[in-house]
């Protein structure tokens, strides 16, 4: 069994200067408004909890996700003994984005040579799905941070660090759940390669989160009639079981998720690295690396198949930690490049490379995973300077505009402002609104709609940086 090496001063000076530019991250970024699906599992969720109390973990119904509710309680907890403000909000997310990165930094430990624990950091850094989730106040930090805190558990033998990872990541969703499921799976593969033996005892350390997932659905059903997820007719559609063309569309999203963003070039340099150095590699790192590929392939291989079945889209931010293992991955293959300087300046230009999928913006009818890039970050400017300049103009009265998914939205849960004025959902209608403030993020528009906007609307105003754009389209009268 693998004991726990101590950290050493170098170690931890990494980790501290690691912790330090998340802080600073924090604080660049503390007045972002909510984003996405954050809009509703962190905003919303706190800000019923601040507004109603504490007398039940449920949610109104038609906020009600089935998703267990312990992070917007937690939020709602700091907001009231902080200041209910954007910075406190992100702030709240510290002890988390500690945990996330701590753990990662403990795995790449036990897989990765010490000289490459730096550049272990820098790609983390260079990550934009990690990074774009590290901005935001995000539950699934607390997903992510705690599968990453139960494999060090399992590599480590830390089996108290299993039953509290497990715990934190039921507490934060169903999916979080699932998770814990590959964990116990990830945990067979390692005991039985490493060990050579099948540990009969791990389960015991899974018992208490599976009891936490009972009690939660349980109480979920005897309050709402319906458990787990898909109970809500507001998601119902999105937990409806597939046919066979919808799964290989699922499928080939796994395989675009694992490649967008800059991370085909992590991909592909492994490949290249493992065909040109495979004798070397295969000498400095094969039970290790066995144990990698074999819980890498194991863990994705069961989320493919859980997963592909549901109509429920599945984002870049549901497959982070098969981003952490791509990096780990690329980091062992790469011991077989010498000298040692070669190995680091190919890994930097390799880390710049996947950097580069930042800035990576596709054409408006192909969906994109803004929220897994730090390209969505121009998006809350342009959206004030639409917003006031919709208010300015008074285009907003009487219902007059439409609008997707997160614009429409209402700002208290947003930005934590009340505007004077509502924006409707466009799935009403386009022909029902005079105006449709439209913008390259939704990815809630059909190609119909794109096309109809931009070839029988007029442009009234537009508000872009790069090629992400904010439009607010008024209808011509003479059509």
């Amino acid at each position: 069994m693998q004991n726990e090496k101590s950290l050493t001063k170098n170690d931890w000076l990494r980790i501290f200067i690691f912790w330090g530019f998340l802080v600073f991250l924090t604080f660049i970024f503390r007045n972002n408004p909510f984003f996405w699906d954050n809009i509703l599992l962190s905003s919303k969720y706190a800000h019923h909890f601040l507004e109603n109390g504490y007398a039940t973990l449920l949610v109104d119904a038609e906020i009600d996700s089935g998703h267990p509710t312990f992070f917007g309680i937690y939020l709602s907890l700091v907001w009231r003994i902080f200041g209910y403000s954007l910075p406190v909000a992100h702030f709240s997310m510290l002890p988390f984005l500690f945990l996330l990165s701590f753990y990662f930094y403990k795995i790449q430990k036990y897989f990765v040579g010490q000289s490459l624990l730096f550049l272990s950091i820098i790609f983390f850094i260079c990550e934009p799905s990690l990074m774009a989730q590290c901005t935001m106040v995000s539950p699934e930090i607390l997903v992510i941070g705690g599968m990453l805190m139960g494999i060090s558990g399992l590599l480590y033998n830390k089996r108290l660090n299993i039953v509290l990872a497990t715990l934190l990541m039921t507490s934060v969703s169903t999916r979080g759940a699932i998770m814990v499921f590959l964990l116990y799976l990830i945990g067979i593969a390692v005991y039985k390669i490493r060990d050579n033996k099948f540990d009969y005892l791990l389960i015991l350390y899974f018992i208490p989160s599976f009891l936490l997932f009972l009690a939660w659905n349980y109480f979920h059903y005897i309050d709402t009639g319906w458990y787990i997820a898909g109970g809500n007719p507001k998601w119902a559609d999105q937990y409806q079981i597939v046919g066979f063309t919808d799964v290989l569309k699922n499928i080939i999203s796994i395989v675009r998720n694992l490649l967008d963003f800059g991370r085909i070039f992590l991909w592909m340099s492994i490949f290249g690295i493992a065909i040109i150095y495979h004798k070397k590699s295969k000498v400095l790192c094969s039970k290790k690396l066995k144990i990698l590929i074999v819980i890498m392939l194991i863990s994705l291989i069961l989320f493919t198949l859980i997963f592909v079945f549901n109509a429920n889209p599945i984002g870049h931010r549901y497959m982070l930690l098969w981003y952490v293992f791509g990096i780990i991955l690329l980091l062992m293959i790469s011991k077989g490049i010498v000298p040692s300087k070669l190995k680091k300046a190919t890994l930097f230009v390799i880390a710049l490379f996947v950097c580069s999928g930042n800035f990576w913006i596709y054409p408006e009818k192909i969906a994109q995973g803004w929220d897994s890039t730090m390209g969505h970050l121009a998006f809350f400017q342009l959206r004030e300077d639409a917003l006031e300049y919709i208010d300015k103009e008074g285009v907003a009265s009487q219902n007059r505009v439409g609008a997707g998914f997160i614009l429409r939205a209402n700002s208290k849960f947003v930005d934590l402002n009340e505007r004077n004025f509502v924006i409707n959902d466009k799935n009403n209608g386009l022909e029902n609104f005079e105006y449709i403030l439209y913008s390259n993020v939704n990815n809630d528009f059909t190609d119909q709609e794109i096309e109809e906007l931009n070839s029988k609307w007029i442009l009234e105003k537009e508000f872009c940086n790069r090629s992400l754009c904010i439009k607010l389209f008024r209808r011509n009268n003479f059509i």
